[in-house]
């Protein structure tokens, strides 16, 4: 079906931005959202002084920190050491009833809580938290009336070589690609003060909400048509509660929770929640801020912006980053682009593209298809150079239709495109949407 635009002059226009239509189409259903909740209550008391975890280099206990990925591969295989022995109460992990839904033959081992690592699996993550309390204020053998958290922090394993993994990566970016099965470790040291008598009445809970959401390249799409149109449960993730009553050896000094966490929907948002109760009858009391981290893979495509250059001064550039940005920007220089990838790349970082992937769009205007541009891109992401052919619609005068020659003294109401050298910068639909305005 065709569907019939307005100019500015109020003449009908059919067809001319029928690519708005269909896109918006396509993308609407992706903007349902879906969720998912998984919950990790195995409280697992164990004695973290004197074992394998005092030889982790990078690991300080009582600030709850890491200092590095190299550091969190020793502690999760200093962990599965410490489940493996059998340090009492640090055993296996619990079936989650996702798995238990499945046949007993596809039902995951009670043993791989924590995974085996080798440092060349880029599929596989780990999320940790380490947390540290602060001393005991309450009597001695009896729980602390008021715990409190000295500190806690967030981390993000990928079993890959560390260099490739970068501390930002490990710290802050929160970022995993794609992933539909995850690896959970929660440790809490210092924790004296809310299992002082080894009882394991303790109970921290971490809720996990996986909230389906639109993939990056749609949403980049939904951006670029906004602009081009004048706008802009599941089950518990470890049943069973895992703590224990009288441990024959000194009080435990940790705790150590978690297992391994089964992505329903991809790309998401996991929104981790956690409380504590430091026996049954206590109320839930916050045990953490809240922390979100995106799982989204890499795409095979892509939308964005082309500006064509024709001068330097025309750019500004950002020495910090090495990227440029068009000094001046105008709807009737630009080209709506759909960039392809012969490799799926993170539409959301921030990495370099050695290899050229190819591009194709229109102009950025009520007319589109006056102008067609196809070519070649590379570079940074946030600012790729781009080379490529402009083809311009120009009138057919009566007598040659060559481009380089035309000749003739009148129109013959037909219309042809003529091919133009171009270079410029591709941008992602976020550089510069918002300064564009409705296509004139």
């Amino acid at each position: 079906m065709c569907v019939e635009l307005l100019n500015a002059k109020g003449v009908v226009k059919p067809c001319e931005r029928w690519i708005v239509v269909v896109c918006l189409a396509f993308a609407s259903p992706c903007l349902a959202s879906t969720s998912q909740h998984e919950t990790f209550t195995n409280a697992v008391p164990f004695v973290a002084a004197g074992s394998q975890l005092d030889s982790v280099k990078g690991l300080d206990k009582d600030k709850a920190t890491l200092d590095n990925p190299a550091a969190a591969m020793a502690l999760i295989q200093a962990m599965a050491a410490i489940q493996k022995a059998g340090n009492p109460g640090a055993g296996a992990c619990a079936l989650t009833d996702a798995d238990k839904e499945l046949p007993p033959a596809k039902q995951r081992k009670t043993t791989d809580c924590l995974p085996v690592l080798t440092g060349k699996q880029d599929g596989v993550y780990v999320v940790i938290h380490l947390l540290s309390w602060a001393p005991s204020k309450g009597p001695a053998g009896a729980p602390d009336p008021s715990p409190k958290v000295e500190a806690d922090n967030w981390y993000l394993y990928r079993d890959i070589a560390p260099g490739k993994w970068s501390q930002e990566d490990f710290t802050s970016a929160k970022r995993l690609q794609g992933i539909k099965r995850i690896y959970v470790l929660l440790l809490q040291f210092n924790a004296k003060s809310v299992i002082p008598d080894g009882n394991g009445s303790y109970i921290p809970d971490y809720d996990f909400t996986i909230t389906k959401k639109t993939p990056a390249n749609v949403a980049h799409l939904y951006s670029l048509l906004q602009a081009f149109t004048g706008g802009n449960s599941a089950g518990n993730g470890s049943a069973a509660n895992q703590r224990i009553a009288g441990l024959d050896q000194a009080a435990p000094d940790a705790v150590w929770s978690g297992g391994v966490l089964n992505v329903g929907y991809i790309p998401s948002d996991i929104l981790i929640k956690s409380t504590f109760r430091v026996s049954r009858d206590d109320s839930d009391q916050k045990l953490a801020d809240d922390v979100t981290f995106d799982n989204e893979g890499p795409y095979y495509w892509d939308v964005g912006f082309a500006v064509p250059v024709k001068k330097i001064s025309e750019l500004k550039l950002d020495t910090t980053s090495g990227t440029a940005t068009p000094a001046n920007v105008g709807s009737e220089t630009v080209f709506a682009i759909l960039d392809g990838y012969f490799k799926p790349v993170d539409v959301k970082g921030s990495g370099f593209t050695a290899i050229p992937h190819p591009i194709a769009g229109v102009a950025y205007a009520k007319r589109p298809l006056s102008q067609v541009l196809i070519g070649g891109a590379w570079g940074p992401s946030a600012s790729e150079i781009y080379l490529g052919a402009m083809f311009v619609k120009q009138p057919e005068l009566s007598g040659s239709s060559s481009c380089s020659s035309p000749s003739g003294t009148s129109l013959t109401g037909k219309s042809h495109y003529c091919a133009q050298f171009t270079v410029g910068i591709n941008l992602p639909v976020s550089a510069i949407a918002s300064k564009l305005g409705a296509p004139k």
